[in-house]
């Protein structure tokens, strides 16, 4: 929890400073988002919700580089991804261990104003969980 924490105060001191990089107990902040929809599916069900204000705090996403180069997703403990730069328009960390992929939109004015800006896709068991929301900071990502 108490990393959490440090993130959330850090990159609110960033998003304030309007600074476009941050870094959070040694590792570079690449990229930042808030959801807003979260879509659930189950063997027995699928729901689509709305997101409080409260939610999206708890579920923001954190994509982080460390020293060495190496990309991690920090709001899913921690786990290694692999960043691919499509030349089209858009971004893709994958999970190292397959449990899940983030794509971020490089040109969100593609799809209209109130378009999201990213995807966030993870699976537990045979559940799978997808996060829609717009980008908070956007680190070195293409423009």
């Amino acid at each position: 929890m108490n990393k959490m924490v440090v993130v959330l105060s850090v990159l609110l001191l960033t998003i304030s400073s309007g600074s476009l990089s941050a870094q959070v107990d040694g590792y570079d902040l690449i990229y930042s988002g808030l959801p807003g929809k979260r879509v659930t599916m189950t063997p027995d069900a699928i729901t689509e919700e709305d997101l409080t204000p409260d939610q999206q705090q708890e579920f923001r996403l954190l994509i982080v580089r460390d020293q060495a180069g190496k990309y991690f997703w920090l709001s899913r403990d921690m786990r290694e991804v692999i960043r691919s730069d499509n030349p089209g328009a858009f971004t893709i960390f994958h999970a190292v261990d397959g449990i899940g992929y983030v794509k971020v939109i490089r040109n969100p004015s593609l799809w209209g104003e109130d378009a999201y800006t990213y995807v966030e896709h993870f699976s537990s068991w045979l559940n799978s969980f997808t996060y829609y929301g717009t980008s908070e900071l956007r680190g070195d990502l293409p423009r």
